[in-house]
């Protein structure tokens, strides 16, 4: 496929949470949105089955890219369309409601806000 709208016709592995049975791939270049709507093959809650299904041959899916990059720099992958991309999964630091939360807790927070984006880029970057 060249284009995402040749996309749905394939198997789909869904992400469940936040991609059930369409998505919105984005053109990196353009800015063309463009939808697909799929009926998925397999549908889980975990990245990690995604990948795993992925990679048995399952169908075509969209993942987070620091848990598929190695396998595409690998050729055990392939990125189909690599000029359009999915909006980014959100991550969420969950923790206990308080008045008061320690300081170790809030620095915590503000370090995990200016590390991971830098260290999940990092990780796309290897190999």
């Amino acid at each position: 496929p060249t284009h995402p709208d040749e996309l749905a016709r394939l198997p789909w592995l869904s992400l469940r949470t936040f991609y059930r049975n369409e998505l919105s791939l984005t053109h990196v270049a353009t800015g063309e949105a463009q939808p697909i709507v799929f009926q998925p093959r397999l549908s889980t809650d975990s990245l990690y089955a995604l990948r795993s299904a992925a990679l048995k041959g399952l169908g075509i899916c969209v993942a987070s890219a620091w848990v598929l990059h190695e396998d595409i720099v690998k050729g055990r992958l392939v990125h189909l369309v690599p000029e359009w991309q999915a909006a980014a999964l959100p991550m969420y630091l969950l923790y206990p409601a308080a008045r008061f939360h320690p300081a170790r807790l809030r620095k915590f927070a503000a370090l995990m806000r200016e590390l991971i984006p830098t260290a999940l880029a990092v990780a796309t970057r290897k190999q």
